[in-house]
């Protein structure tokens, strides 16, 4: 139990920097999910870049693109995902994003509606 509770201070703890610098690292916190805990706390706050690196997440945080609309930068490495929503291509400004080391079995067409990306790693999944 006191390791979930040091989980979620660690999160919290890390949505609180982001309010100050527009980045949110969630990296290696063991999340299966973003909860909308996070969503609630960062609001009023423009977030740009999103790093959600080494959890364990099989589902796309689909909420986020609604709740936290000026990202640019997104790192969705070394998670289970296996599919990318259509929703993304709601994030007009999106310029990096790392989908590298996940369980994608085909490419996301809708990453042909991001115009704005500069940046894709989509390397080591399950496409064929």
């Amino acid at each position: 139990m006191a390791s979930a509770g040091k989980g979620v201070s660690q999160v919290m703890n890390r949505c609180e920097m982001a309010k100050a610098t527009g980045y949110l690292d969630l990296s290696d916190c063991g999340l299966l999910y973003v909860t909308d805990a996070i969503y609630f706390v960062l609001k009023e706050y423009q977030i740009a870049k999103c790093n959600l690196k080494n959890n364990g997440m099989k589902n796309f945080p689909k909420k986020m693109v609604e709740r936290l609309p000026h990202i640019m930068l997104l790192n969705l490495e070394n998670n289970k995902l296996t599919s990318i929503p259509d929703e993304i291509a709601n994030w007009s400004q999106m310029r990096a994003l790392n989908l590298s080391h996940n369980k994608l079995t085909s490419f996301p067409e809708v990453l042909f509606k991001l115009e704005m990306l500069q940046f894709l790693d989509i390397g080591n999944n399950e496409i064929e």
